[in-house]
């Protein structure tokens, strides 16, 4: 009996003593853990660009704007606030005959960054469908006057899921890729067409 109540005390002892090493290890590790967090969140600081700080005067004079990419440029740079006002300056604003239509509808529909950014993607996604097609056509036209256009061709041939990766994404990084090939695929066939 004696060695069974000897050997539940060792055990409860070994238990104490695990514990108490399982405490120390999970606050090493928690530690440890707080450590790594602290470290991202200063690299993160690092990391970021600070926003702008805008005032209503500076936002009044970028209301002077004439192609959706740079509205889509100036929504990137502002914050949630600074866009808001953005947009209620613009809706008191009157309008000269140079805005376009479209995004003039556009912005008076929005109400929050967040929906004008919506309505924004959607025009920016149709115009670039309507660059790759017209880039498709040009591409066939010299193709049947006999001129080499493979290179072309295959730039062209990577605009739609570059395009859907900007619809899915939203971000400008991916817009600017878009619009470089674009532009390249565009002087190289008005270089084609001179010949």
């Amino acid at each position: 009996m004696r060695k069974i109540l000897k050997r539940n005390n060792n055990s409860s002892a070994k238990i104490k003593k695990s514990s108490n090493v399982r405490k120390k290890i999970n606050k090493g590790l928690i530690k440890k853990s707080k450590k790594i967090v602290e470290k991202k969140k200063s690299a993160v600081q690092k990391t970021r660009k600070p926003r702008l700080i805008i005032t209503e005067s500076k936002i009044k004079k970028l209301l002077n704007f004439e192609h959706i990419e740079e509205l889509f440029h100036l929504l990137h740079i502002l914050n949630d606030e600074q866009v808001e006002l953005f947009i209620e300056h613009y809706k008191n604003q009157e309008r000269e005959q140079l805005v376009d239509k479209k995004i003039d509808a556009m912005i008076n529909k929005s109400r929050t960054k967040y929906e004008l950014m919506n309505n924004l993607r959607a025009e920016l996604i149709n115009s670039l469908n309507l660059e790759y097609r017209d880039l498709k056509e040009r591409i066939s036209s010299l193709r049947k006057k006999g001129k080499d256009t493979y290179i072309e061709d295959i730039k062209v041939m990577s605009l739609p899921p570059k395009i859907k990766l900007f619809n899915a994404t939203n971000d400008k990084q991916d817009f600017y890729k878009i619009k470089k090939i674009t532009s390249e695929v565009s002087m190289s066939l008005d270089s084609l067409e001179k010949e």
